[in-house]
């Protein structure tokens, strides 16, 4: 099959592969500002044998600092809205969010970013909305993520959902 293009188009043509080019270039050469590679500097222990759905939990750092999570309305269910508290104990940190991902099953991205409570240091609020899984359970891990220049602290907490049962139970 044979292709004619015409002076004009070929000037187009031209115009297309450069303006590729240069897009491409750019992707390379600089990432993205709303999305910058951090470096975690920290992780604390899993908190364990605390059970958010029916009270606040917290973990701590090697350094000391103090991280404590609260999830209501308790017990949590998925498709509802979530209110999320972050109280920080000896930390500090210029942003603060929440990370939701599945443990058995990739559930999409689930981060949802905490605002500082006015007048109350170290006290972080925000809403999420966790997706609904086919599975009777779905078993989460929470990471609070603090944010501080280009590194990452993260406090992980574990959380299972389950369906409800028909006729409403749980």
């Amino acid at each position: 099959m044979t292709v004619i293009v015409n002076f004009r188009d070929r000037g187009l043509l031209w115009v297309a592969v450069i303006a590729s080019v240069v897009a491409l270039v750019v992707v390379l050469l600089f990432p993205r500002s709303g999305n910058p590679q951090l470096e975690e500097v920290a992780r604390a222990p899993l908190a364990v044998g605390c059970d958010l759905h029916q009270q606040s939990c917290q973990t701590q750092f090697a350094t000391g600092g103090v991280v404590t999570v609260t999830l209501s309305p308790q017990p949590i269910a998925a498709m509802v809205p979530l209110q999320l508290r972050v109280e920080l104990q000896e930390l500090a940190a210029e942003e603060v969010a929440i990370d939701f991902s599945g443990v058995d099953m990739y559930m999409g991205q689930n981060r949802f970013p905490l605002l500082q409570q006015a007048g109350k240091e170290g006290t972080y609020l925000g809403e999420a909305l966790l997706p609904i899984c086919s599975r009777s359970e779905m078993a989460w891990q929470v990471e609070v993520m603090l944010r501080s220049g280009g590194t990452v602290a993260i406090a992980p907490f574990l959380l299972t959902t389950r369906l409800p049962r028909a006729g409403g139970g749980e």
